[in-house]
């Protein structure tokens, strides 16, 4: 699991390898906001297109809890998932669906890395 923060842009990146683990997405996102630069307002892209391992469905939802809990506590102003396949991206809608605590648009999943950017408002890296 892969951490970045271009430096000029209010945008974290984290990228998941094949055999990512829940503690390992949850300790990535805890080291991006213990940076210096983090600050409320921020946005996350999480490219979860190399991931191998299916989560179970406990883990799904414990994921979908957290981004919800998570992002709010943190300040994250958007949230934009990318995984590779059309039937992963229902999955995810559908979690998100199920602890859509704030405003809708706070969180989307896409299978296309370039619309996740331009919703975000992210320059191409």
């Amino acid at each position: 699991m892969t951490v970045t923060r271009p430096s000029d842009e209010d945008l974290v990146w984290l990228e998941s390898d094949e055999q990512a683990t829940f503690d390992e997405w949850i300790g990535a996102l805890n080291e991006a906001a213990a940076q210096p630069e983090w600050h409320p307002g921020m946005c996350v892209i999480h490219d979860a297109r190399r991931m191998a391992r299916v989560p179970s469905q406990a883990e799904a939802e414990s994921r979908g809890l957290f981004v919800s809990r998570r992002t709010r506590a943190l300040g994250i102003e958007r949230w934009a998932a990318v995984v590779s396949t059309a039937g992963a991206r229902e999955g995810a809608l559908q979690l998100a669906a199920l602890f859509a605590d704030r405003e809708a648009d706070w969180c989307r999943v896409f299978t296309d890395l370039a619309e996740a950017e331009a919703w975000l408002g992210a320059r191409q890296i």
